[in-house]
């Protein structure tokens, strides 16, 4: 049985090996640059304070050609698996396919997007056939593998107990933040709710049923936590512990 087994490894790693091997002999990079840290303003004008609020740590933007097909591809580096989901759920949105390949994803029309570890992957293509979004999905494979396997082993996203038992998939659904800019672009009531407080962790889940939309405040200060449950009404509240407040509207 244990030599079954690691024929059986062995078959496996051969055949995503060879896969790999495949997808990059038939990939031309026409351009790659990389940007780290505040650098980052030299790439986006906008959007770059959003990115560092995340603790963005680098950028490998590439542009390729796949198949016959041109692909700009950029590869953020971020400092958890966390951070990495944050940044991606800012980005996504009315998904026409998501949570596929095993990884928090989101298909839309013209770009496909994941998170795969500590990193957030963003693929855009100017047509939307399917051998294009196919090979969108296959350079995320083909990149997502040789990136992680230079780093070290991937470090996927927790996501809070509160959210396992939602319903699948949450990419376009599930918002994770940690500053002024990200809750504000997410929804303009948290500017009032967390005036003032530093150091929160903010899960929110957005429901298309009126008083089912969900969201976890996680706090560094307990202190924090006090003066936020007095901007809230009660009855909102559905469970609490020292470090958080789990609630509803």
């Amino acid at each position: 049985m244990k030599r079954y087994l690691i024929l059986t490894l062995t078959i496996c790693f051969i055949s995503s090996y060879s896969a790999i091997a495949q997808t990059e002999t038939e990939i031309t990079v026409t351009r790659e640059r990389n940007f780290k840290g505040t650098a980052l303003y030299g790439f986006m004008n906008g959007g770059s304070d959003l990115f560092l609020e995340y603790g963005f740590r680098d950028l490998r933007a590439l542009e390729i050609k796949y198949k016959g097909q041109e692909y700009s591809i950029e590869i953020y580096s971020m400092p958890t698996a966390e951070d990495a989901y944050g940044i991606y759920s800012q980005h996504t949105f009315r998904c026409i396919t998501a949570d596929t390949l095993g990884s928090y994803n989101c298909l839309s029309k013209f770009q496909f997007q994941a998170v795969v570890g500590d990193k957030y992957y963003s693929i855009v293509f100017g047509s939307a056939t399917k051998d294009i979004r196919d090979g969108a999905m296959e350079l995320l494979k083909h990149y997502s593998v040789t990136t992680n396997t230079t780093t070290g082993s991937l470090r996927e996203v927790a996501i809070p107990d509160q959210f396992k038992s939602m319903e699948r998939p949450l990419s376009g659904k599930l918002k994770f933040m940690r500053g002024p800019l990200a809750t504000s672009n997410v929804d303009s009531e948290f500017e009032n709710l967390l005036k003032n407080i530093s150091n929160y962790k903010v899960w929110y889940l957005k429901s298309g049923n009126p008083d089912e939309n969900r969201v976890l405040l996680l706090f560094s200060d307990i202190n924090d936590k006090m003066v936020v449950k007095t901007r809230m009404s009660a009855i909102t509240i559905l469970a609490e512990g020292n470090d958080y407040i789990f609630f509803g509207f």
